[in-house]
């Protein structure tokens, strides 16, 4: 009778700016290969992209995940050369907080996401841009 009162668990966000299923699993294949790129994914950064899995709204044991995190670097950046701008816009901030996401900035990993920006055709100024952008709109948040 009063399990009506029971509070329902709140669902998880999940972000929507029209990706696909494929550019979703290419977006967690990048924000993989960056964490992993110096040799210590360490548990902030694991727990970044497990909080992307469920933003995106994809499982971790996904098929196309699976798929993407072994088919290498040619079909991640072929898929995210897909990308619109403002979903190029989104992975900028996305990947910028997972090099934030343990407090530490470590230049191996800047040096990956310039590389993988400059081979998807976002430029090192447009990268600034953007995350300047997003840190005047959390700062007027109150963030």
């Amino acid at each position: 009778m009063f399990s009506f009162f029971k509070k329902k668990p709140d669902p998880k966000p999940t972000i929507d700016l029209g990706f696909s299923k494929t550019q979703i699993a290419s977006i967690i294949c990048a924000l993989s290969v960056i964490a992993k790129c110096d040799n210590n994914m360490n548990l902030k950064e694991l727990q970044y992209i497990s909080d992307m899995y469920d933003a995106l709204g994809i499982s971790q044991s996904d098929s196309m995940v699976t798929a993407a995190l072994k088919g290498g670097k040619g079909p991640m950046l072929a898929t995210l050369n897909t990308l619109t701008r403002s979903q190029k816009e989104w992975l900028i901030i996305a990947i910028h907080g997972l090099i934030h996401a343990d407090g530490k900035v470590v230049q191996i990993e800047l040096d990956y996401a310039h590389a993988l920006f400059e081979q998807i055709g976002v430029s090192a100024q447009e990268y600034i841009y953007n995350v300047q952008k997003a840190q005047a709109i959390a700062q007027q948040l109150g963030r």
